[in-house]
């Protein structure tokens, strides 16, 4: 939307997209739990999760995500659900002191209201309001980026992660970085998953703005070159494979820039979330009649682009007689899970293949994987 535009929704529905409070919250209804709301029970952790992470399509995975990671290593945390506001931070920074008072009020007394310890959010402009801006309202929280919790899961062992081996270029967002100092923990995770870190000359505190910033995301740049693009272009200079980022606004922004850019042959944008959750987040329950299955949520890039864009499937193995079926969505099922390993390598004949280590409790080794026509087969042993 337009400056306008975005402060009218703003104003009436409490986020930039436009879209009723009810729809906030709509992204969980991809998971196959139920994530509590802090309003009504008490969390350790309350997530506020932003508006672009709530609304925007292209992120709302990466949502989904996080909470599967998050679910995996048994942390306590609860929505707003629709009671949630835009923080305020880009509001204020194009003037509109009112309006921000107004979100600020609404947000500070749904808080009042919850029943939380401490505050995590994925939104780095959400993150310089609730942590800076709040506490002189009234509002005085323990704000965490999600990075900073999830490289603590990762170095503790409550999360469990072998090595990808991505040549990974690191994007700073202004308000993590500049202007709340966040910038070893995103690297921690990274290192954490065996990444190969390749740093732009503008990186830490003396980041690259995004464009996006600032309330830029809502105006047209119509002098020079744009922001988003230059920036992208340093990125590629890397010769990385996969630039991260853990901004909503700067990862839509640098994803526009690779999909304009002549320049990129295989460049991804990921969220560190992502990057985790393509290593991380497959398990293996007992079925309802004595079978057992894993489910894959996200088989990361490669695969996605296997499935025309579809990354959430499953595979399902009979216990006794050890053969393999796969299907997209989710096989119902019970038992607890147990996190386990798989694997990405190139395919022989141009394909790629996922090799799982191991199925859990029936113990042989067996291998799904695309051939060279993009065709899904797997099968016992190794491809």
């Amino acid at each position: 939307p337009t400056l306008q535009t975005a402060l009218q929704n703003l104003a009436t529905q409490g986020n930039s997209f436009g879209k009723s409070a009810r729809m906030r919250a709509r992204w969980t209804k991809g998971l196959d739990f139920q994530i509590p709301d802090a309003r009504k029970q008490p969390v350790k952790y309350l997530w506020f999760v932003g508006d672009f992470a709530s609304f925007d399509d292209r992120l709302q995975e990466n949502s989904r995500a996080l909470a599967r990671i998050l679910r995996t290593a048994g942390v306590d945390f609860g929505l707003l659900y629709d009671a949630e506001r835009n923080a305020g931070n880009d509001v204020r920074r194009v003037g509109e002191e009112g309006l921000f008072e107004m979100l600020a009020e609404h947000n500070i007394e749904t808080l009042r209201q919850a029943q939380f310890e401490e505050i995590f959010t994925t939104d780095p402009h959400s993150l310089n309001t609730l942590r800076n801006e709040y506490p002189e309202r009234g509002g005085s929280y323990k704000v965490w980026h999600y990075t900073e919790l999830l490289a603590h899961l990762l170095e503790s062992g409550a999360i469990q992660a072998r090595e990808l081996g991505y040549k990974v270029t690191y994007h700073d967002p202004c308000y993590l970085a500049r202007y709340n100092g966040v910038t070893e923990a995103p690297r921690r995770i990274l290192r954490a998953l065996g990444c190969e870190l390749v740093e732009m000359p503008r990186n830490g505190v003396n980041t690259f703005c995004c464009g996006a910033g600032g309330g830029r995301k809502w105006m047209e740049e119509t002098r020079g070159r744009r922001i988003h693009e230059s920036r992208t272009a340093q990125a590629l200079q890397t010769g990385a494979s996969t630039v991260a980022t853990e901004c909503p606004y700067c990862m839509t922004m640098l994803k526009d820039g690779l999909e304009a850019s002549p320049d990129n042959a295989a460049g991804t944008v990921m969220t560190n979330s992502q990057v985790g959750a393509s290593n991380l987040a497959w398990a293996v329950p007992s079925g309802a009649d004595g079978s057992y299955y894993a489910q894959i949520f996200d088989a990361g890039p490669a695969a996605a682009q296997s499935f025309g864009g579809r990354n959430r499937y499953a595979l399902w193995f009979n216990g006794g007689n050890n053969w393999v079926s796969f299907t997209n969505g989710v096989i119902p099922g019970s038992g607890d899970f147990t996190v386990e390993a798989w694997a990405y390598a190139p395919g022989s004949g141009g394909g790629t293949y996922r090799e799982i280590l191991s199925q859990g409790s029936a113990g042989n080794a067996f291998y799904l994987g695309f051939d060279s026509h993009n065709v899904l087969r797997g099968g016992d042993g190794w491809y």
